[in-house]
């Protein structure tokens, strides 16, 4: 009876070496034909490590992104304030932007193409900017951070006192993205700076410098 005791705990024990291995951090023993190196080394030590699976590098090509910030209107001030504004009362505004986009990759860097509609408010001024965007999306430390630099061309309505103004925008800029998960996607625009060209309110070439942050997915 002894010696079946003896033989049960020796199985049982046998059963769960590999699992307090593993639970442990360690590679379990090499099988037989594995050439009978042991690799006895501590997962995340040594070699690099293994990234953490919610900052893995981002592998879906498209995303949609939403965010909003302060707008500084007209800052060159070149010309007379919209009807119905006060002074130059309507340089400290709202800005709110929806963004799109595809990476020709098809993964989740390198360069980019889609579209973006931005929207001002304050001071009984409003402009409506849809605009044709690129993007370069630059990978960090082989994980899911990016610094994007981008470009962009559209058209800006204005409204402001009843009366409508129309121009041409080239804008610029760069943000830093995080990926989450391989699916959702957190970004802060530090800088971007825009160009209303035309007769818009009396200027022929206005200046715009906007902060964003926001966030949206990935697919």
């Amino acid at each position: 009876m002894r010696v079946l005791h003896f033989s049960m705990a020796c199985l049982v024990l046998g059963l769960a070496s590999p699992a307090l291995a593993q639970e442990r951090g360690y590679d379990a023993p090499p099988s037989e034909g594995s050439g009978g190196k042991v690799t006895a080394s501590r997962r995340g030590g040594g070699g690099g490590g293994r990234k953490p699976d919610i900052l893995r590098p981002s592998t879906k090509p498209w995303w949609i992104v939403g965010g909003a910030g302060p707008d500084l209107y007209d800052l060159n001030i070149g010309g007379a304030p919209p009807p119905g504004v006060r002074g130059r009362d309507f340089i400290a505004r709202v800005i709110v932007a929806a963004d799109f986009g595809y990476h020709l990759s098809g993964g989740g860097d390198g360069a980019a193409i889609g579209g973006t509609i931005e929207q001002t408010f304050g001071s009984s001024l409003y402009t409506f900017n849809p605009a044709f965007k690129f993007w370069w999306d630059i990978e960090i430390a082989d994980m899911a951070i990016y610094v994007a630099p981008f470009a962009k061309a559209g058209y800006v309505l204005g409204t402001a006192g009843g009366t409508l103004a129309h121009g041409f925008n080239l804008g610029a800029g760069a943000e830093g993205r995080v990926v989450l998960n391989d699916q959702w996607m957190l970004f802060a625009r530090p800088f971007q700076g825009d160009l209303i060209i035309g007769d818009f309110y009396g200027d022929t070439v206005t200046l715009n410098v906007s902060f964003l942050i926001g966030g949206g997915a990935t697919f």
